[in-house]
């Protein structure tokens, strides 16, 4: 597409404005640009049918990222009380408890590129999709129910363990693998878990706090991300101390606290959009249809924390 000079300028003064998140005010254009654009996945999708249980699940996930980010928005929003006589408490922005959920879309994100995205195969997506599934099951044994209905849904998800566990240990990846790769998967099993990848014949297991390394995230900005966020996410002394820091009297720490998690989340969004397309085709065909200034908006924090090679399409290039 080709713009005058004035627009390209009006766009970029605008896009740049808002993506560099310097003001809950751009925070909250971002917001606007990127939930529109969800809920208009989710409007797409309504009803579709899809070729299994794995995509559905996939198509799920993107639903449950919309939540999560309406959830943060609101929290955004900022929190107040009244106390009546005793006083009021003047709206703050907590970012301790948007952290906890930020940290939690990254795990949604992360998991979703494991499974749909990193695989090099069909049988290789399968078999993470059935190690995702055991491990979730695996922890839903643990319950003991007061009702036969309950207790016969937890038999048939026991049946199901066990069948994709064999269906693991069948398929021509388990069996290709030497004996010291296969007891990795078999203790991945054990530990219900599933963060590992595939790489030259052998095994690769991952935790969430270098799993970065497996979504290709630019190594000095996410390295230690996670930590930060798990900060906000346990009663620490050092959680405690940093809650005292950011409400401090005369202070507005927690503003700038709160936009550095906005940088994080949008970063994710962008990522996880990018991805999205890359399994469901159809919905880039949405995404190119929508404006510019919405394309690169939802595309810029991808390319930022990944590199151009990631980019969704070429649309950015308007700016140059």
């Amino acid at each position: 597409m080709r713009i005058s000079k004035e627009e390209q300028e009006k766009l970029r003064n605008y896009c740049s404005a808002t993506w560099r998140l310097n003001s809950l005010e751009a925070a909250e254009r971002m917001f606007k640009h990127v939930l529109q654009f969800h809920f208009y996945i989710l409007l797409q999708t309504k009803g579709k049918n899809y070729p299994n249980r794995a995509y559905m699940d996939a198509s799920m996930l993107q639903q449950m990222i919309f939540a999560k980010t309406l959830h943060i928005r609101k929290m955004f929003e900022g929190i107040d009380y009244d106390g009546g006589k005793l006083g009021k408490l003047n709206t703050i922005i907590d970012p301790t408890n948007i952290g906890i959920l930020i940290r939690n879309v990254y795990e949604t994100i992360s998991t979703f590129h494991l499974i749909y995205v990193k695989p090099n195969s069909d049988e290789e997506r399968e078999l993470l999709y059935n190690l995702w599934v055991i491990a979730g099951l695996k922890y839903r044994q643990r319950f003991s129910y007061t009702t036969e209905e309950n207790e016969a849904k937890k038999r048939e998800e026991g049946q199901e363990i066990e069948t994709k566990k064999q269906w693991i240990l069948n398929s021509s990846i388990f069996k290709n693998l030497d004996e010291q790769n296969q007891k990795k998967i078999l203790n991945v099993i054990r530990q219900k878990d599933y963060k590992i990848i595939f790489e030259d014949a052998e095994v690769k297991v991952y935790n969430w706090s270098n799993i970065h390394e497996v979504l290709q995230l630019n190594q000095v900005l996410y390295e230690n991300m996670y930590t930060y966020f798990s900060l906000f996410s346990h009663p620490s002394n050092v959680s405690v101390f940093q809650f005292n820091a950011l409400f401090s009297p005369k202070s507005e720490d927690y503003k700038i606290v709160a936009l550095t998690g906005m940088e994080y989340l949008f970063s994710f969004l962008s990522i996880f959009l990018a991805d999205f397309i890359r399994v469901f085709p159809d919905i880039g065909e949405l995404y190119n249809k929508i404006p510019e200034v919405d394309q690169i908006l939802l595309n810029f924090h991808n390319t930022q924390a990944r590199g151009r090679q990631y980019s969704i399409n070429d649309t950015w290039k308007i700016l140059d």
